[in-house]
């Protein structure tokens, strides 16, 4: 299994899901990738630590990349695509 995380803008776009699903099925280990959609829960910690959040500042609210990004990975008959919230 690999989990990866999608950071609006770093890799939340359809070309850079689609090479991550491609190298992980060219893997023979790898039967299912987790995506885990970016989220600023950390924020408040950050403040609390008064320290600077320097991450991007919006969750990744973009429900069609996701799925888009389950159904490329249906061309592979072993790999399966699940999406955390």
């Amino acid at each position: 299994m690999i989990r990866v995380p999608v950071v609006p803008g770093f890799n939340d776009t359809e070309a850079e899901l689609a090479d991550i699903i491609d190298f992980a099925a060219s893997l023979e280990s790898c039967q299912e990738i987790h995506l885990l959609p970016y989220h600023t829960l950390g924020i408040n910690k950050y403040r609390l630590l008064d320290m600077p959040y320097l991450c991007a500042d919006k969750p990744l609210n973009n429900p069609e990349l996701l799925e888009y990004a389950q159904q490329h990975a249906k061309q592979y008959s072993h790999m399966n695509v699940i999406v955390r919230g």
